[in-house]
């Protein structure tokens, strides 16, 4: 199957390729930031496509690892395989579409993959874990990770209590190149969502503002990249926000034109909210 890429997939890839083929950036990582509905399984399979040597691709979950190995396949390859436990292949071949967990069982036998693609690469923990161990354990690795969010939740302190018996802690959000320590030190390609907006490769927005909960009621949780889910399910029962949010699934379900939308896709917090809104979808359709 041939693909035209949108210019800004083409110049993502183009990107990548180029820092892949460069020397002078072995041990340099560098991320591409594409906005969800821009199309990365066709960045990560063309990418993939163009490179001479074994590049290693990890996936997030085996869902999103069958879609962007099926969209390789499409263009024509034949030298890729799937290396997954939770999909019962483990496969090596030239460009391997893998998960993290099923790869580091047996790590040694991806010594020879130089060359790394991180789908959703603001998973990758930059003080420990399976990602870090793997990306150090050869020396020039080149990493180059894919993200719509290239941030992570991190912990800061009040400069006011820091000197206290109990400082005060709270969260912030540090963009991937700027943590310490870091494993992504460069933006090699981002793109806007305003941008798919104008060219009309997004649906205009409707915004609902859903900042009902009051943050300084809610804990972080012991590593300080996320918060505590106990005290954040308290916030959500506090300001009634399974109530809010079914009240907009309603309005959204039933636009003002009068036409019943068939089906909705809501991401909530928490299964027990999910569960709810679902028992209650299933009456609306």
């Amino acid at each position: 199957m041939t693909y035209t890429l949108r210019d800004y997939q083409a110049e993502a890839s183009d990107a990548a390729v180029k820092f892949f083929n460069n020397k002078k950036t072995a041990n340099h990582n560098g991320i591409l930031i594409l906005p969800t509905g821009a199309g990365k399984s066709l960045v990560i399979a063309d990418i993939a496509s163009k490179i001479d040597e074994p590049l290693i691709v990890l996936q997030p979950s085996k869902e999103i690892l069958e879609q962007n190995y099926a969209k390789l396949v499409s263009y024509g390859a034949w030298d890729c395989s799937i290396y997954s436990a939770s999909l019962n292949r483990k496969d090596i071949n030239r460009i391997t579409f893998a998960t993290i967990g099923s790869l580091m069982n047996h790590i040694d036998e991806f010594d020879s993959f130089h060359k790394i693609l991180i789908d959703e690469c603001h998973l990758v923990d930059p003080r420990e874990g399976q990602y870090k161990e793997f990306i150090e354990r050869v020396d020039g690795r080149q990493v180059i990770g894919l993200t719509a969010t290239p941030y992570r939740l991190g912990q800061t302190i009040d400069p006011k209590t820091i000197n206290s018996k109990w400082p005060k802690y709270g969260s912030i959000l540090k963009f991937l190149t700027r943590t310490r320590p870091r494993v992504f030190d460069q933006v090699l390609y981002h793109c806007q969502i305003k941008t798919l907006l104008e060219a009309g490769f997004l649906a205009k927005l409707r915004y609902f503002d859903m900042m009902r909960i009051d943050l300084d009621k809610v804990k972080v949780n012991s590593t300080g990249a996320d918060y505590d889910d106990k005290s954040l399910f308290k916030e959500f029962q506090r300001v009634g926000m399974y109530e809010y949010t079914l009240d907009i699934v309603k309005r959204v379900m039933r636009p003002k034109n009068g036409s019943m939308r068939h089906g909705i896709l809501v991401f909530c917090r928490f299964v027990e909210d999910a569960e709810r809104l679902a028992e209650r979808l299933d009456g609306l359709l």
